[in-house]
C-alpha cells in the first residue's frame, strides 16, 4: 500500500514535480536578493549602464535577452530586487526546461530529483541571484530541451519555431553560436530528418525569423567588426600554446578538485561540483556508456567545448557552458542507482520503497548543502562583500 502511494505520488500527479519546481526556484532565487549581497558587483553596475536604453542595447545586443528583461525591469524600478528578477526570470526557464529535458530522458520522478540537484546548486543559485548576465551561459539546456521537443513532438511546425527562436535569441551570448554549430553537425542527422517532416514554408519562416533576430548582431558586427571576438569568445590576447595547455587541464582540475583563482561565482577556491554530484556523473557516465555510448560522446564533446573556451580565455565561469549534459549524467547516475537498488529484492514493495527513500536522502543533503553555499556561505564571505561595493 505505501509502495503504491508512493509511486502515485511521483508518477501520476503530472504536474506536482514542475510546481514544486518552480515554487523552490522562486523562493531560493527571492530570499533576500536584494540584500544578499547589498550592493552591485562591477559586472553588474556594467550591465546594468548596457541595458540602460534601447539605443544602447542595439548598438551593443551581446547578451540581448537579458539586457531586453533587464532594460524592462529596471522602467519598473531601479531598485537592487528588481534588477535582478532579469537574472530570475532567466534561471526559472532554464530551471524549467532541465526538467523536461530529464524527464524525457529518465522519467518523471528522475527528472524531478535531477532538477533539485542541478538547478538548486551553487553554480546555478549564484549566477541567479545577480544582476550581470551570467545565467545565460545556461542557455544551452533550453536550445536541447526545444530540440528534444522537436524530434519527438508530432506538432514539429511549432516546435520548429519555438526552436528558431529561441536560438536566435540566446546566440547573443557568448559562445553559444560555436555551441550551437557543433550540436547541429552531432546531430545532424536526426535534425534533418525531422525538418524533412516541417511543412516547407514553416521551414523557411522559421528560418526568416532567427536571421530576423540576428540583425542586431550583424549590424553590431558591421560598425566594429572585433564584436565577432566576444560572440566567438575569441581572447583579445592570446596567451602561449603551453599556457593554453596547462589552463586545459587546470579548468578540468576546476570541475572536481579545485579551481586555479578565486571566482565571484564560487566560493573561496572549491570545485564546480562537489562530491555528490561528481559520484552520480561517473556513475551515469558508466550507465550510458552501456545503453547509449553516442549520448556519452555528446556529452563529453559539449563539456570538453566548455572547458576549451575556459582555458582559452582563462575564465572559470565558462565551464556554465557544458554544465548542462552534466546535470543529465547525473540524472542518468541517479536512474543507475535507482535501478541497481530495485534490482537486489524486485519484487518486495519494501525494498522498492527504501530505494526511493536513499535517492531522496541523497537529493535532500545535496540540497541542505548546496543551499547553505550559496545562500548563506557565499554572500558572507570576505571576497564576496569585497566584490559587491558599486553602489
Amino acid at each position: 500500500m505505501f509502495n503504491a502511494s508512493w509511486r502515485r505520488f511521483f508518477e501520476l500527479k503530472l504536474s506536482l514535480p514542475l510546481m514544486i519546481i518552480v515554487a523552490l526556484g522562486i523562493v531560493v532565487t527571492l530570499w533576500h536578493i536584494g540584500s544578499s549581497p547589498a550592493y552591485l558587483s562591477p559586472d553588474g553596475a556594467s550591465a546594468r549602464a548596457a541595458s540602460s536604453s534601447l539605443t544602447q542595447i542595439y548598438h551593443h545586443p551581446v547578451n540581448l535577452p537579458h539586457k531586453l528583461v533587464l532594460f524592462g525591469v529596471s522602467k519598473l524600478s531601479t531598485n537592487l530586487t528588481v534588477l535582478r528578477l532579469a537574472s530570475y526570470i532567466a534561471g526559472i526557464i532554464f530551471a524549467i526546461s532541465f526538467y523536461k529535458l530529464s524527464k524525457g530522458l529518465f522519467g518523471k520522478m528522475v527528472g524531478f530529483l535531477s532538477t533539485m540537484i542541478f538547478c538548486l546548486s551553487p553554480f546555478f543559485v549564484i549566477p541567479g541571484r545577480r544582476v550581470s548576465a551570467s545565467i545565460l551561459l545556461f542557455a544551452p539546456v533550453a536550445i536541447m530541451a526545444l530540440y528534444a521537443w522537436f524530434i519527438r513532438t508530432e506538432k514539429k511546425s511549432a516546435a520548429w519555431l519555438a526552436l528558431m527562436i529561441a536560438a536566435g535569441l540566446l546566440a547573443y551570448t557568448p559562445g553559444i553560436i560555436l555551441w550551437m554549430i557543433g550540436a547541429a553537425v552531432i546531430y545532424r542527422k536526426k535534425l534533418a530528418e525531422s525538418i524533412q517532416l516541417v511543412p516547407a514554408w514553416m521551414v523557411g519562416a522559421g528560418t526568416t525569423v532567427f536571421l530576423l533576430l540576428l540583425i542586431p548582431a550583424i549590424v553590431s558586427i558591421f560598425h566594429d567588426w572585433r564584436s565577432v571576438e566576444t560572440y566567438l569568445l575569441v581572447p583579445a590576447h592570446w596567451a602561449a600554446p603551453l599556457t593554453i595547455l596547462k589552463n586545459f587541464g587546470l579548468m578540468i582540475m576546476a570541475l572536481f578538485i579545485q579551481t586555479p583563482h578565486n571566482d565571484v561565482l564560487m566560493l573561496g577556491r572549491l570545485p564546480v561540483l562537489d562530491v555528490i554530484q561528481t559520484a552520480l556523473v561517473v556513475f551515469g557516465s558508466f550507465a550510458l556508456w552501456i545503453a547509449a555510448p553516442k549520448k556519452v560522446y555528446a556529452y563529453v564533446a559539449a563539456m570538453l567545448f566548455a572547458v576549451a573556451v575556459a582555458a582559452v580565455n582563462n575564465d572559470t565561469k565558462l565551464l556554465f557552458l557544458g554544465l548542462a549534459p552534466m546535470g543529465l549524467l547525473m540524472a542518468a547516475g541517479l536512474r543507475y542507482l535507482y535501478v541497481e537498488w530495485r534490482a537486489v529484492f524486485p519484487r518486495n514493495p519494501i525494498a522498492k520503497s527504501l530505494a526511493l527513500l536513499c535517492m531522496v536522502v541523497l537529493v535532500a543533503v545535496q540540497l541542505l548543502y548546496g543551499l547553505r553555499y550559496s545562500l548563506q556561505a557565499w554572500p558572507d564571505t570576505q571576497a564576496t562583500k569585497n566584490t559587491y561595493v558599486i553602489k
